[in-house]
C-alpha cells in the first residue's frame, strides 16, 4: 500500500497490537484507529517512522503508558492533530519537559481520568489552536503562560479539579 494516503479503520472490533509495519506506508497522512479493542498493546515504537502523517486518532482503544506514547508520537514530524481520548485510564499526565510537538495544532486527551497538573511542555506547543484535556482528574492551577498561545481558539479544561483563578493573560489572549 505504498500510495495509501488515508486509512480509517475506526469503530471495528480489532484487537491485539497495532502492526509495527503500518509506519511503512510512507505517504499516509491520516490514520484513524479509534473505537477498537487494541487493549493488549501500546503505541508501537515504529510510529516514529511516519513521515507524512498529519492526523492521528487513537481514541477509545484503551492504550496504556501515556508517557511512552507521547515520547514516540512527538517524533512524527508533520503531526498537526492528535486525538487520544478514552485511553491511559487513571495514569499520570507526564510532566516531562523534553516533550516537544512543534507542528501540533490540536491536542485532545479527554475522558481518561488522568491525574497530575497541567504540564510545562504544553507551553511549547506554539502552533496549538485547540486543547481539550476535559474530563480528567487534573489538579493545581492554570499556569500564567497559558496566555502565550498565539493561535489558541478552543480550550476545554472542564470536569477536572483545577483550582485558583483564571490567569488574566489567558483570557486576554483568547479574547483577542
Amino acid at each position: 500500500m505504498v500510495n495509501l494516503v488515508s486509512l480509517d479503520l475506526s469503530n471495528n472490533n480489532f484487537s491485539g497490537n497495532i502492526p509495527a509495519n503500518l509506519a511503512s506506508c510512507r505517504k499516509l497522512k491520516s490514520l484513524n484507529l479509534s473505537i477498537n479493542k487494541l487493549m493488549t498493546g501500546q503505541i508501537p515504537e515504529s510510529f516514529k517512522n511516519f513521515e507524512s502523517l498529519s492526523y492521528l486518532s487513537l481514541a477509545h482503544c484503551s492504550f496504556n503508558n501515556l508517557s511512552s506514547s507521547l515520547k514516540i508520537i512527538q517524533h512524527i514530524p508533520n503531526l498537526t492533530i492528535l486525538v487520544l481520548t478514552m485511553n491511559f485510564y487513571s495514569e499520570h499526565l507526564p510532566s516531562d519537559s523534553d516533550l516537544q510537538f512543534k507542528t501540533l495544532k490540536a491536542l485532545v486527551i479527554s475522558n481518561c481520568r488522568l491525574t497530575g497538573s497541567l504540564p510545562s511542555w504544553l507551553h511549547g506547543l506554539t502552533q496549538l489552536q485547540l486543547l481539550d484535556l476535559s474530563s480528567n482528574q487534573l489538579t493545581g492551577s492554570i499556569p500564567v503562560n497559558f496566555g502565550d498561545f498565539q493561535s489558541l481558539f478552543y480550550l476545554d479544561l472542564s470536569n477536572n479539579s483545577l483550582s485558583g483563578g483564571i490567569p488574566v493573560t489567558t483570557l486576554t489572549k483568547i479574547n483577542n
